[in-house]
């Protein structure tokens, strides 16, 4: 898989907005007819992140720290790790 990521500021209706942009490819291998034969086909994902500025309720908040909790967990990570800070907004 190959992964790029970027923060770039922009200016939009005359205000500066702050976004992450990121591509993603990652490669399939499919298995055709019954020659044993294999086809590799490219997914390919770009997005872009924009920062939220409202502020968040409580309910809110407690919603995010548990999703938090369970990618955290998901993706093997401890409290200490340094190869992922996840910060919500």
């Amino acid at each position: 898989m190959n992964f790029r990521l970027w923060i770039e500021t922009i200016i939009e209706d005359g205000k500066e907005i702050e976004q992450l942009q990121y591509e993603q490819i990652q490669y399939f291998q499919f298995s055709f007819g019954t020659d044993g034969g294999t086809t590799i086909w490219p997914h390919i994902q770009v997005n872009t992140l924009r920062k939220k500025k409202e502020s968040f309720d409580s309910s809110e908040k407690h919603t995010l720290n548990k999703a938090k909790q369970l990618l955290k967990k998901n993706l093997n990570l401890s409290k200490d790790d340094k190869l992922l800070k996840i910060k919500l907004y």
